[in-house]
């Protein structure tokens, strides 16, 4: 067999795997799925399983880099269009909601496979930590004292719009109604607000969706 053949099929063997980790990992806790179902549902070896990862922990440690990376590269991205604060978190907000909704399957696995968001430190964090450090110096952001929890917190409010934008199938609304929550609790003023949003995305709501109500946000950051 040619390299070049081996190099194909080791690529479709890891494709079909990540598809089944994706898949499985999405609708249940790491623990309730076992390796013989993923290699199963990936049509797949154990021992093959074995030439690409050293273990099922190896191989979803690797899944989740890979997801973090996927979001990440577009959130990223669109925050170092704008200088405006609100306004380049507004972007990085719409960009990750409309990935997310673009492919829903690797969307569910993040949010079953960080629950806790206890952990500080993914390209995302870091960005919007960025974010938070421009805006206080802007003088658009009140000054929240630990930053850290503050992008902790941000991250865990917008978890549960991503969540409802998964079920809905659709970002159109809720993207704006959860930046609207993250500026207002940052200390942001609704004109400030409404520019962001209208500035990024015109024919977006920028209204507060009549079916996710506020209670559905996490914590208030303010309150960090």
């Amino acid at each position: 067999m040619s390299q070049d053949r081996r190099q194909r099929r080791f690529a479709e063997t890891r494709r079909r795997l990540d598809e089944a980790g994706r898949a499985l990992l999405g609708s249940a806790n790491d623990s309730d799925v076992s390796l013989l179902m993923i290699t199963e549902y990936a049509d797949v070896s154990h021992a093959t399983f074995y030439s690409h990862f050293e273990s099922k922990g190896a191989f979803i440690a690797s899944l989740r880099h890979e997801t973090n990376a996927v979001v990440s590269s577009g959130v990223v991205a669109s925050f170092e269009m704008d200088p405006d604060a609100p306004t380049a978190l507004a972007r990085m907000v719409r960009a990750m909601f409309r990935q997310v909704v673009a492919d829903s399957s690797w969307a569910t696995f993040a949010l079953s496979t960080h629950a806790d968001f206890a952990d500080f430190g993914d390209p995302i964090d870091v960005a919007f930590l960025e974010n938070l450090e421009a805006g206080i110096e802007q003088g658009c952001y009140l000054d929240v004292g630990d930053r850290e929890s503050t992008v902790l917190s941000l991250r865990s409010s917008l978890r549960a719009g991503v969540r409802f934008s998964i079920d809905r199938g659709s970002a159109d609304d809720t993207w704006a109604f959860c930046l609207r929550h993250a500026l207002s609790m940052l200390g942001v003023e609704s004109d400030l607000i409404d520019k962001a949003i209208s500035s990024v995305a015109p024919d977006d709501t920028a209204v507060a969706s009549p079916v996710l109500e506020p209670s559905r946000c996490a914590q208030p950051i303010s309150a960090v």
